[in-house]
């Protein structure tokens, strides 16, 4: 390999380390997200159960 074509792979792979940060960072905040919705859809589960169930 020459020095160029080491360049060109440490240029794309710091790309890559990049990118995986950004994905990590947006999976966590699905994941939050997912939390919320879930808990979203047991209050709104709850607004409409009948009085005597609760």
């Amino acid at each position: 390999m020459s020095a160029s074509q080491i360049a060109q792979l440490n240029e794309q792979i710091a790309i890559l380390q990049a990118n995986l940060a950004e994905l990590d960072g947006l999976v966590k905040e699905v994941s939050s997200q997912y939390q919320s919705m879930q808990d979203l859809g047991v209050m709104h589960a709850l607004l409409f159960m009948p009085q005597d169930e609760m």
